[in-house]
């Protein structure tokens, strides 16, 4: 090989060692592209990972309350929809300024005992109470906190005697309000829909022994991916009464009542004018009180205006004895009225199951299906469908003796239309009669004639006490019209 070969040789691999221009340029273009590839995989990983990650937390969170909650309510013997009944650690009301209340707990280890009970007062009974509050002008996320009022409890789940307190359950509560009712027929959605529930409410049977609660809290995550969880579960009152003479368990049959209209007024000893009579009578009614005894059990309850549903202690295989007496009356010529009447929630023998009279009416063609449970008039039971017919339907007293005065009340049947539990049979007037309407099988309605035994009497209009009970034995021997 001679030089000029050699040379041309070399020169051929001086040229073939090295990238062109053009080539680094096409090679920087593609190395941008993969990194940016894979840098914008990545962060579609980290912010999938957070995001989820939040989702985890507050589902973990909304879960943990629910299922603390619901390990309360399940202590309850009764699940209230306000907090009427609460007090705080000073005997007092339950403060509930600036407070949805959403459930109030009837738990008896705490109403029942002195050294839980803060005010000593077993009368008093006091409230596990939740509640929502915004969370305006205060350290938390918000827009609103879930909290809880009642006594602290230890590490063992057990109630302590440190004194009751308000905590924050769970923050980040959504504040947007849901557009339906949720709630199956028969429970009650606390807050009502026209409140706006948000964030968190129940559905409370119409029994007060079972909810379904609710619980919305909001994601934040560092992403701005902000969005909503929604977790629900449902939990039942547990709670049982014990004899006092024994150790077994009492029936489970859970027994409440809630009273729709107490009006009780005596008649004057001297009536000077029509006019005077209905003024007096109108502002001078007296306080009712009912006493509730099954065994060993009682349980006394004065009446206030619009208080809720109210349990009653019933004792293992008793009946339930239900007396209703005026007191603290005035200018009357007696002071003595009263009406008891039983329950029978136990079969007293025989052939037919005859304690069925109590709760389902007299035996109307072998059904049970007349009101008049004694024969009198003075105690009538309706349950679903019953008729309100002829005398049954009593008109309401007439304070004046004169038909268009002021002083004369609705008739039973038209007084029930306006609390929703009755409709009419025939004509908007109620002339053809009234069926029951509204109530589930394991409830009754009960009205009471207190004053009066002779049903011609113009105050005998079986209105002076009329209140609902609830009870498993109801709906399990129920009898509907024929």
């Amino acid at each position: 090989m001679n030089s000029k070969q050699l040379y041309q040789l070399l020169r051929i691999k001086k040229n073939n060692s090295g990238f062109t221009l053009f080539e680094l340029l096409i090679g920087l273009i593609m190395s941008i592209f993969v990194t940016g590839a894979l840098g914008f995989g990545l962060y579609q990983i980290l912010r999938t990972t957070s995001t989820e990650s939040s989702k985890i937390s507050a589902r973990n969170e909304a879960t943990r309350a629910i299922e603390f909650i619901s390990d309360e309510i399940r202590r309850a013997r009764s699940i209230e929809s306000n907090a009427d009944n609460a007090r705080d650690n000073g005997g007092g009301a339950f403060n509930t300024t600036g407070k949805t209340v959403v459930l109030a707990l009837d738990i008896p280890e705490i109403n029942d005992g002195d050294t839980l009970d803060t005010d000593n007062n077993d009368t008093t009974s006091e409230r596990i109470v939740y509640y929502l509050e915004s969370s305006s002008g205060t350290n938390w996320q918000g827009p609103q906190v879930l909290y809880r009022w009642g006594p602290p409890l230890n590490a063992n789940g057990e109630y302590t005697q440190n004194g009751w307190q308000e905590e924050a359950l769970i923050d980040g509560i959504d504040d947007t309000a849901i557009a339906t009712n949720p709630c199956d027929a028969g429970d009650t959605l606390n807050p009502p829909l026209a409140n706006n529930p948000a964030g968190f409410y129940a559905c409370i049977s119409g029994t007060n022994n079972a909810a379904q609660i609710f619980l919305t809290g909001g994601i934040d995550t560092t992403t701005g991916d902000d969005t909503n969880y929604t977790a629900d579960t449902k939990a039942v009152a547990r709670a049982k009464d014990v004899t006092v003479d024994s150790e077994e368990e009492a029936e489970d049959t859970p027994t409440n009542f809630k009273t729709l209209k107490v009006d009780y007024t005596c008649s004057y000893q001297v009536l000077e004018t029509a006019s005077t009579r209905v003024s007096n009578i109108q502002n001078n009614p007296w306080t009712v009180q009912f006493t509730f005894n099954s065994g060993a059990n009682t349980t006394t309850w004065t009446h206030e205006p619009n208080r809720q549903a109210q349990p009653i202690d019933v004792s293992a295989n008793n009946n339930l004895e239900i007396e209703i007496a005026p007191i603290n009356g005035s200018n009357c010529i007696s002071s003595s009225d009263s009406r008891n009447y039983t329950i029978k929630l136990t079969d007293s023998g025989g052939s037919e199951p005859n304690y069925w009279q109590s709760f389902n009416g007299n035996n109307d063609g072998g059904t049970y299906n007349d009101p008049d449970v004694k024969g009198d008039g003075t105690v009538l039971v309706l349950k679903k469908d019953s008729l309100l017919e002829g005398d049954l339907n009593r008109s309401g007293y007439n304070y004046a003796g004169d038909a268009n005065s002021l002083g004369i009340q609705t008739s039973l049947g038209q007084f029930l239309v306006d609390q929703g539990y009755a409709e009419y049979l025939n004509g908007s007037d109620g002339t053809g009669g009234y069926r029951i309407i509204g109530l589930g099988n394991d409830q009754r309605i009960f009205a009471f004639e207190i004053g009066h035994t002779d049903q011609s009497e113009p105050g005998f209009d079986v209105q002076d006490a009329i209140l609902i009970v609830t009870n498993d034995k109801f709906e399990n021997t129920y009898t509907s019209s024929p």
